[in-house]
């Protein structure tokens, strides 16, 4: 399995727990860090031994919640409403996999506040690997309420 991961705090955590038994990069924050990344890897377009790995915000789901997605959308932000089919996920396969499954909105931007009100997750990678990798899984980490700071927080205290 290749673990991708979008910061080094995410690296570091997914070294700890998948060990030496898996290929673990790091990709870099937001989509334009990670495009470029899955760009010079040279990754095979419908490989399906790929899995995102690492934080998200949530409105609904606890800090420390960890789960996989099971769709990928992207973010519309400021009343934009365009048809965007999502991408479906499929549950990675890799021990200890969480067992709730959420949709995933990926933003360009740190998301701070959203309409949307069904338990989902909010990251700034998916959507956009998704584009290059169809077939990627993705297992996630709630970090905050959709708030910055407690970002940070929970960052600080995983370390």
């Amino acid at each position: 399995m290749i673990i991708l991961t979008p910061m080094k705090e995410e690296y570091e955590i997914a070294q700890e727990r998948f060990g030496l038994n898996h290929k673990i990069i790091l990709l870099g924050v937001g989509p334009r860090n990670a495009l470029n990344t899955l760009l010079e890897l040279k990754l095979p377009r419908y490989a399906d031994n790929i899995m995102l790995f690492g934080y998200a915000g949530s409105k609904t789901l606890p800090v420390g919640t960890e789960v996989f997605v099971t769709e990928s959308y992207i973010h519309q932000h400021y009343g934009a409403n365009y048809e965007d089919p999502p991408c479906r996920l499929i549950r990675p396969k890799i021990e200890g996999v969480p067992e709730l499954g959420v949709p995933c909105y990926s933003s360009s931007d740190f998301v701070t506040e959203s309409d949307i009100k069904e338990s989902a997750i909010f990251d700034m990678e998916l959507g956009f690997v998704t584009i290059l990798h169809p077939r990627v899984t993705c297992w996630r980490r709630v970090s905050d309420g959709l708030k910055l700071d407690e970002f940070y927080e929970t960052i600080r205290k995983e370390k």
